[in-house]
């Protein structure tokens, strides 16, 4: 077997860090990637802890990579850390257990005593390999917790009628539909909003739609490409009201994502939004891929 090293982050780890991620998560479904300037900011952060980053390499390459967040002490989910799922160079895959097991050291002599981690079914045999190193499904948020659906641009626009879904351009607009996504991302509205803000500072937007009802704001969403996969485009918020406003929103991303070469668009279903699971796939939306919580007492 290979003998490997270990090594905690250094400052000039990033470019090969964000070139793992990237050859590792492009052939996911819905390539979720840092480049090199995101990692610099995260790592340059004041309370950045060089320790919550390892780095596997097979003599002088880097091969396999491993993070993980802890909360502050005085958080009260200060015994409790989240860990991200290792990303490791094909034909060194079996490096992901020496990363995890040594990450789980790290976290007990920082008193540690709950670690959660989440996996995909986009990542192949990743619940075999929690498994092997004691971690199970959380009761509250195991398999389908969390759901992608997928849309194919080859079967063309949807046959839905979506001439009153407008499109955001006013002040007062963004802010009703930030206020819609606060009830997706569960953060304040300050935060979504920056969250859209950003986005929009891309110039790469699809669509940011919305469909009002006796004057107000019943349906909104945002539509963009994914930042590797040009041909690729998800939905990264969506709130509707009623099951009803659901078909013409996404009649007007689909039709959005045609218009932009688009290939595919994936829906992510999670909290309230799985309710309406069955209107996804009325609209030929199909399941993609899997979603689970993984948790380990230690």
């Amino acid at each position: 077997m290979t003998k490997y090293s270990l090594k905690s982050y250094q400052e000039d780890f990033d470019k090969e860090q964000a070139r793992i991620g990237l050859e590792v998560g492009k052939s996911w479904l819905w390539p979720l990637v840092h480049d090199e300037q995101d990692l610099k900011q995260i790592h340059t952060q004041f309370n950045f802890d060089p320790e919550t980053s390892w780095y596997c390499f097979d003599g002088n390459r880097m091969v396999g990579f491993i993070s993980m967040s802890v909360y502050p002490s005085n958080s009260a989910d200060n015994t409790k850390a989240l860990l991200f799922f290792p990303r490791c160079l094909p034909g060194y895959e079996q490096a992901s257990d020496l990363l995890i097991g040594h990450s789980l050291g790290v976290l007990r002599r920082k008193d540690i005593r709950k670690v959660e981690i989440q996996v995909t079914t986009m990542i192949e045999n990743s619940a075999a390999l929690l498994e092997g190193c004691g971690f199970s499904p959380s009761q509250d948020r195991g398999w389908g917790y969390k759901v992608y659906y997928s849309y194919y641009m080859k079967q063309g626009e949807l046959n839905v009628d979506a001439a009153h879904v407008c499109e955001v351009s006013t002040s007062e607009e963004y802010d009703e539909s930030a206020e819609l996504a606060v009830i997706w991302y569960k953060k304040p509205k300050e935060w979504c909003k920056n969250h859209l803000d950003e986005w929009h500072a891309t110039g790469e937007v699809i669509t940011h739609p919305f469909i009002r009802n006796d004057g107000k704001m019943v349906a909104s969403c945002m539509a963009a490409p994914n930042t590797v996969s040009k041909d690729t485009a998800a939905m990264y918020f969506v709130y509707v009201k009623e099951a009803e406003y659901l078909p013409p929103l996404l009649a007007r991303v689909v039709h959005g994502c045609i218009q932009k070469g688009c290939k595919t668009l994936i829906a992510d279903l999670i909290n309230e939004q799985r309710s309406y699971e069955a209107v996804y796939q009325s609209l030929g939306f199909v399941k993609a891929a899997d979603w689970a919580l993984y948790e380990k007492e230690l």
